[in-house]
């Protein structure tokens, strides 16, 4: 019986290195597919948290002025349905946020404070972003 041998696997040419750089970097890989260690995931949360700007969740909590005008303020269903609101504000904003650090990331990495948010520093990773933005 004859003996076949297999040619080792070509090595990849630059152009498909390339290629596969991009699908990685701008396409939208659940994070199922992407492998993780778990000594990251504290830091990349953090990371997460911290794209999602929660220090500019402060003007969200305007929508609480029309309960204090209309003297509502105590009106249980009327303060839910207001903190209802504010949560959905701010889930909207961190993720319009999160849309705007990956459109803008090529600038954001020349920038010398914009770089060194979590998106451009590479603390957080792309796919992870697209896929809390679209989450939130």
């Amino acid at each position: 019986m004859p003996v076949v041998q297999l040619s080792p696997s070509p090595s990849p040419d630059e152009t498909t290195l390339a290629a596969r750089r991009i699908w990685t970097s701008t396409s939208i890989v659940p994070l199922f597919i992407t492998p993780v260690r778990p000594a990251i995931l504290p830091q990349m949360f953090l990371s997460l948290l911290s794209s999602l700007r929660p220090k500019q969740w402060i003007k969200n909590g305007f929508v609480f002025a029309a309960l204090v005008f209309d003297g509502q303020l105590t009106n249980f269903p009327a303060l839910l349905h207001t903190g209802l609101g504010f949560v959905l504000f701010c889930l909207a904003s961190s993720s319009i946020y999160l849309i705007n650090d990956i459109r803008d990331l090529e600038e954001d990495r020349r920038h010398p404070t914009k770089r060194n948010r979590p998106l451009p520093s590479g603390r957080l990773p792309i796919p992870m972003a697209w896929w809390n933005s679209v989450r939130v």
